[in-house]
């Protein structure tokens, strides 16, 4: 008997135990939505966004960008010369690009830039899921596993984790998978 299909994917620790949890049907909603947040937290941290953010903050709040604006414009560029090998890190900064264009600035554009980072990821991580699943179980299947993914994405609030994520929300911490191993921890009724 096999454990199903998400064994085999050759993905990091977050986006197996996402799997895991589209896959058996005993995950709550909210289990599914945990272990996506978590797969997400994950890949930001991979990608060491933690800097890119601080330096892009420090380049946007600095006072002399605004009375210079190539000085920061050429501050970015050199930002985006130095993301080039991170996919996660120039998605971050052309959605930063996009909101400073919207007319967002300073915390405001940095929280939008990451809060579309993380739908991003989260839209394009998940499809690598599900076309998993539609090799390893046929169309019937990977029809109703799309189906729970897209409700876990739907149930998803990008913008709390991406609070959490920037240092914003200090209050909420970072969540945890628990793994269920008693005889008490079964499917809820």
């Amino acid at each position: 008997m096999s454990d199903g299909p998400h064994r085999s994917l050759p993905m990091s620790w977050g986006w197996r135990r996402f799997a895991e949890r589209i896959y058996i049907e005993a995950f709550s909603h909210d289990e599914e939505r945990n272990a996506l947040v978590t797969a997400l937290e994950q890949d930001w941290r991979k990608g060491n966004m933690e800097g890119l953010v601080q330096r892009v903050g420090e380049t946007l709040r600095d006072r002399q960008t605004h009375f210079f604006c190539d000085q920061g414009a050429e501050k970015l560029k050199l930002l985006r010369r130095e993301a080039a090998l991170s996919p996660l890190q120039y998605a971050f900064l052309d959605f930063l690009d996009n909101a400073v264009a919207a007319g967002h600035s300073g915390d405001g554009a940095i929280i939008e830039a990451a809060y579309q980072t993380l739908s991003d990821l989260a839209a394009r991580r998940t499809r690598q899921v599900e076309e998993h699943c539609l090799r390893k179980l046929g169309q019937r299947r990977g029809t109703y596993f799309r189906l729970r993914i897209e409700g876990a994405i739907n149930e998803l609030e990008t913008a709390a984790p991406a609070h959490r994520l920037l240092g914003i929300d200090q209050n909420e911490p970072p969540l945890t998978l628990a793994k269920k191993t008693g005889l008490d921890d079964g499917v809820r009724l």
